[in-house]
């Protein structure tokens, strides 16, 4: 008959085993959660990209609110 302090250090061993992998996997999810919202935030800012420099600043800014107000003049003229 096994000896109940090694069934005891046993299963010990496999619930810190088991609670490890846990906390890996939970790790792993964040960091490809991460990537996810980087890659999101990297296309959004491609699509601001008013100018097509390569990069979204206040000349981008600028562009989108001159196209906005002159798409709504535009509302506003008569044919």
């Amino acid at each position: 008959m096994p000896d109940l302090e090694e069934m005891k250090d046993k299963g010990q061993e496999s619930a810190q085993q088991a609670q490890d992998q846990a906390a890996q996997q939970g790790e792993q999810a964040e960091q490809q959660g991460q990537s996810m919202k980087d890659k999101a935030m990297d296309q959004a800012k491609k699509k601001m990209d008013a100018n097509q420099d390569g990069k979204f600043d206040a000349e981008d800014v600028k562009k989108m609110g001159e196209d906005a107000v002159n798409k709504v003049k535009g509302l506003f003229k008569k044919d």
